[in-house]
């Protein structure tokens, strides 16, 4: 066996090569080089959605991770979940209550949290998804946020449109208030939206949503309402073959976050989960503002589906019949100040478009 003996002159060299390595490292501990033993984030949030990673809320939610993450320098790490792994919506907005997740998806079922949210849904409140927006950022929802967040422990950071629902059905286009008549309407397990229906002189039936298609297909009801991604997403076209685009009510998406882990958070980087969540809101709602109103329609067409684009003729004699007894309704269940402050809201800011248009 031969034992390799180092000269003098060797040993120096390791000794020197031993110092410099002992130097690098600590240089490295102290001034990190990106990916290199990178500090930790100190903050971690578990983002959840029910909906699948392709859909255009998901696809906001990763505008809302990549801005967060870059940011904050690193501070903030956002795992996104999608397709309900961390539950369904129910269930997130229980974990997001309890604190378990700091922010998660909402959406129209926030009504069954809070009720005052329920104007979102009278009927024809809405013109387009410009006076949604600007409704969103209005010292009214301001208000009405922070008494969800003082009441529930939730509060909203973002709102995103996925658009406006409008009718479908199996027996024939919908032209004039008389088409509506004796048609059964599927509808949310909701009072607001039995009303609308009732108003229009259809017969409303609530159905669950995993239950709908195969209802449509028996012919449980004749028709559904929902905006037209849904529409398309959903494969109803293979069972209803009249769309008539009336528009009558709103699907929305929320940031919900928990309250007090949001307040417990130094402003800079409120300021920054709060930013990302409206960037990450405005590109859900502009994909599906060209889904709902080019895409999805035109496909639909594609599929054999009969499109009605309801005049405003028509919508106004819609809104006539409709929205006055779902207000008297709701007045009775929320209070006038709410409801009278929303439709006040809605015409303020309609006025304030027209001036900036002329």
């Amino acid at each position: 066996m031969q034992v390799a003996i180092l000269s003098k002159e060797n040993v120096m060299k390791r000794r020197m090569l031993l110092g410099v390595l002992v130097i690098t490292l600590s240089l490295l501990w102290v001034f990190p080089v990106p990916g290199v033993l990178a500090a930790a984030p100190k903050y971690t949030v578990k983002l959840g959605c029910v909906e699948i990673p392709t859909s255009a809320l998901c696809r906001g939610m990763e505008v809302f991770k990549s801005y967060t993450e870059g940011a904050a320098g690193g501070d903030i790490k956002v795992d996104l979940y999608t397709g309900g792994q961390l539950g369904d919506l129910a269930e997130l907005y229980e974990g997001v209550k309890s604190g378990l997740y700091q922010i998660t998806q909402g959406d129209e079922t926030i009504t069954g949290f809070y009720e005052p949210m329920v104007i979102l849904s009278i009927p024809y409140l809405f013109s387009n998804e410009l006076v949604v927006q600007k409704f969103f950022e209005s010292d009214y929802f301001r208000k009405l946020n922070d008494d969800f967040a003082k009441k529930t422990g939730v509060r909203i950071i973002g709102a995103g449109v996925s658009g406006f629902r409008s009718f479908t059905n199996s027996k024939r286009p919908i032209k004039s208030m008389e088409d509506m008549k004796g048609l059964k309407i599927r509808v949310q397990p909701v009072p607001v939206m039995m009303e609308l229906v009732k108003a229009l002189g259809a017969s409303p039936t609530p159905i669950a949503w995993s239950e709908l298609y195969s209802a449509l297909q028996q012919g449980v009801v004749d028709g559904q309402e929902n905006p037209p991604a849904t529409i398309l997403d959903a494969k109803f076209y293979e069972v209803q073959k009249h769309f008539t685009s009336d528009e009558h009510g709103l699907a929305w998406n929320l940031y919900y976050a928990n309250e007090k882990w949001w307040k417990s958070l130094p402003a800079n980087v409120r300021q920054i989960f709060w930013a990302g969540a409206r960037l990450g809101a405005t590109v859900e709602t502009g994909v599906r503002l060209h889904e709902n109103r080019v895409g999805a329609v035109k496909e639909l067409e594609k599929k054999g589906v009969q499109v009605y684009a309801a005049p405003v003729s028509l919508k106004e004699k819609f809104r006539a019949a409709a929205q006055p007894p779902v207000v008297d309704f709701l007045k009775k269940k929320v209070g006038a100040e709410v409801v009278d402050g929303a439709l006040k809201t809605v015409k303020e800011i309609e006025a304030q478009i027209a001036r900036q248009a002329n």
